[in-house]
């Protein structure tokens, strides 16, 4: 589970990180040069061996679309990430679909994030004889700066709503028979 969880931290991480342009990305503006827009898509492959005792591999496609938004003065004020991360686990033979899609929003004061809401289907794992894992609802944060990384990232946890951590690992690993 260790490394899952890891997987997910770093993509939850990563989603400030990108308030800035993502490598080879370009923005196309939305009719509104107050408004700066793109995508990006890559892929995420992984061997987790820690969680079942036995190798489960992770194929995963993430994309990120981004909406970043100014004021008049080039402020910027609102950052939307509608992301999606959707792929499979498979081992001995059997394969788990995940499919997550959810929204962050992050909220600026004088160009500096101050919130971050998290919120859609933001766990969805479904196994051979139907859901494992569904995490859905909000999750809202502050923002807060990470000196190591030099990004801002999710900070404290301001509010929680609709929620369920139910993640079980036994079921997880039986699932793969």
């Amino acid at each position: 589970m260790r490394k899952l969880a890891a997987i997910t931290a770093v993509l939850g991480a990563a989603v400030l990180a990108v308030s800035a342009a993502p490598a080879g990305a370009t923005y196309r503006p939305c009719g509104d040069e107050r408004v700066k827009h793109c995508t990006d898509s890559f892929p995420i492959q992984f061997t987790d061996t820690d969680t079942c005792g036995f190798p489960v591999i992770g194929d995963f496609v993430f994309t990120n679309d981004i909406t970043d938004m100014f004021d008049a003065n080039g402020v910027e004020t609102q950052l939307q990430l509608h992301q999606s991360d959707v792929g499979t686990y498979t081992a001995k033979g059997v394969t788990l679909r995940e499919n997550d899609r959810y929204t962050i929003l992050v909220d600026f004061v004088d160009g500096i994030p101050v919130t971050a809401k998290h919120v859609g289907s933001l766990d969805e794992i479904i196994g051979p004889n139907g859901p494992i894992f569904h995490r859905t609802g909000l999750d809202e944060y502050a923002v807060v700066f990470d000196p190591e990384s030099g990004f801002y990232v999710d900070g404290p946890r301001i509010l929680r709503h609709g929620l369920r951590d139910n993640f079980d690992v036994a079921e997880f690993c039986a699932a793969f028979g």
